[in-house]
């Protein structure tokens, strides 16, 4: 469900696991952003809410290193979270699910319902995992709201195109942007144009003087014949 959430504000997330002093942060070493909770230090992410497409839905963003991300599972392994760029994907739709003491538990749609965001014991690596652990309840901590945007911030603007034939693609029919404060723009667009037939402006402008140029010399050359002919 919806959390009504304002999509300006930050938010640091904990889980009842670890506690409050371990925050969603990113695997600097990892080439995929895998993600952990860890002790508060640069690698510590605060988090946007933006409803998605499915307005029941979020797309669950950050800014790390100067880039905006969302966060999204693995393509060739649901259960693992990651920091991907922002797309319109079934992994970045999240749905959040109130649970006992002000906390959320987490799912997204291409992990599918059941699964949950997660840590192991013992790594404290995400995981999206089933049944009802500890690790799996979250809490929103609020760090305050972004000002309002300016020409100098930064908007991602996750998309959905449609193909409409072989070789043309629709320009976004959908489309949700995230105020950042740096970073460039994860967002794609397919836009693209095709040619009209027929005969252009131009074209038939000199069709128009041709022919009014043409037809009085016709009718001069019709007339230079007729006259001889009438008299014999």
């Amino acid at each position: 469900m919806a959390l009504n959430l304002s999509p300006t504000n930050y938010y640091e997330l904990t889980n009842s696991y670890t506690g409050s002093s371990f925050p969603l942060a990113v695997i600097s070493s990892s080439s995929d952003l895998e993600l952990r909770v860890a002790s508060k230090d640069d690698s510590s992410l605060s988090w946007q809410f933006l409803p998605a497409q499915d307005t029941t839905k979020y797309n669950i963003c950050t800014n790390y290193e100067g880039t905006s991300y969302c966060l999204d599972v693995l393509g060739n392994d649901k259960t693992i979270p990651h920091l991907a760029t922002p797309a319109f994907v079934t992994g970045q739709q999240w749905t959040a699910v109130p649970s006992e003491g002000n906390t959320y538990k987490f799912s997204n749609d291409y992990s599918g319902s059941g699964y949950y965001l997660d840590i192991y014991s013992d790594t404290k690596k995400t995981i999206m995992s089933t049944g009802g652990h500890s690790g799996q309840y979250w809490t929103l901590n609020s760090e305050g709201e972004q000002p309002t945007p300016t020409s100098s911030t930064t908007m991602i603007t996750v998309t959905k195109t449609t193909a409409t034939s072989s070789s043309t693609t629709a320009t976004t029919v959908e489309a949700e942007s995230i105020p950042t404060a740096t970073g460039a723009s994860g967002g794609t667009s397919s836009t693209s144009s095709s040619g009209s037939g027929g005969i252009t402006k131009d074209g038939k402008l000199g069709m128009e003087v041709g022919l009014g140029v043409g037809i009085p010399a016709i009718c001069v050359a019709i007339l230079a014949w007729w006259f001889p002919c009438k008299s014999r």
